[in-house]
């Protein structure tokens, strides 16, 4: 049975984009059984078709015959940015034969840069929210009894289930296990404490022979000082608004509150007075631009800003 290349075209077309008919997916089967079926996958379709694909939208054997035509010679991992206005998708994809020559699965670093969100699909189908400024590395393909990743900055995770494959995210010392849930954990450089917080399912933290589980609804601090954890109560809501670009701040003061928004909008902020930055507020930012974030702040405290490029001055 041969098909035409116009008719394979569509079909491929539609199969990834998910709107094949049970028909069109079983002719694709049957046609790909049969011997000697040669089909140039990167002359077919344009390389940004299969690389924008969800990542189960092909079934395996499939994937595997796609993903050794495309790759290049070098057999060098592939990394593709979906770039939106706030957020982007990360969608990694990889030769099976690149790693089976290697001991180690190859890793990846995805990286949020300041005034940016960033969505990372891993080979599991857990899925990785980036906040601003934050960078996490994990394998291409999870292999051994464990999904361990690093993450350095803040991140919600959607984890998919897998009791066999606890998924490890290890900031520092601290290291957060799940098998499936969705949580967050903010754990930036330079800063004192580090928080995990909970929405479903269970999470275990663990730092220096310390542990605390957290179920739904509840945030452990540990500071990295006292090296001691605190449990509590957590508004998941204002934890995790950063996802929609809404920051919620609660007696917080204006050094903390600036340090998130210059991270968020891409910016430095500096105080004539320094004092002015121990000034304590309770405000939410809810999809505001720079601009009507300032003058939101201009009215919560009689504050006055002047910005040169990125670098906004604070007076009192």
């Amino acid at each position: 049975m041969a098909l035409p290349s116009d008719q394979l075209k569509l079909i491929f077309r539609k199969l990834l984009q998910g709107t094949a008919t049970e028909e069109e997916k079983q002719l694709i089967a049957t046609y790909l059984q049969q011997e000697n079926t040669e089909i140039d996958f990167d002359l077919l379709l344009p390389y940004d078709e299969w690389a924008a694909a969800k990542a189960d939208v092909l079934p395996d054997q499939l994937r595997k015959r796609v993903l050794s035509s495309i790759l290049p010679k070098k057999r060098t991992m592939i990394i593709r940015w979906l770039s939106g206005a706030a957020a982007a998708i990360v969608i990694t994809i990889a030769s099976l034969l690149f790693f089976e020559q290697r001991k180690e699965p190859a890793q990846v670093v995805a990286v949020a840069a300041k005034g940016e969100h960033r969505s990372i699909l891993l080979s599991d189908n857990s899925v990785i929210h980036l906040n601003a400024g934050s960078q996490v590395t994990f394998p291409v393909k999870f292999t051994g009894r464990e999904r361990r990743i690093q993450l350095t900055g803040e991140a919600f995770f959607e984890v998919a289930p897998d009791h066999s494959k606890p998924f490890i995210v290890q900031t520092g010392a601290i290291q957060t296990t799940v098998l499936g849930t969705t949580f967050n954990v903010q754990a930036y450089a330079g800063d004192e404490a580090v928080a995990v917080t909970v929405t479903t399912g269970k999470v275990k933290v663990e730092a220096d022979n310390r542990m605390v589980v957290l179920t739904p609804g509840l945030r452990t601090v540990y500071s990295r000082n006292n090296r001691s954890f605190t449990v509590g109560k957590a508004d998941t809501m204002a934890v995790t608004g950063w996802r929609q670009n809404r920051l919620v701040f609660e007696d917080a003061s204006l050094g903390e509150l600036c340090k998130i928004l210059g991270r968020h909008y891409n910016v430095e902020f500096k105080a004539v007075d320094t004092a002015v930055l121990n000034s304590k507020y309770s405000a939410t930012f809810n999809q505001l631009s720079l601009e009507e974030s300032l003058d939101k702040l201009r009215l919560l405290g009689d504050l006055q800003f002047r910005q040169k490029g990125n670098v906004i001055t604070i007076k009192h």
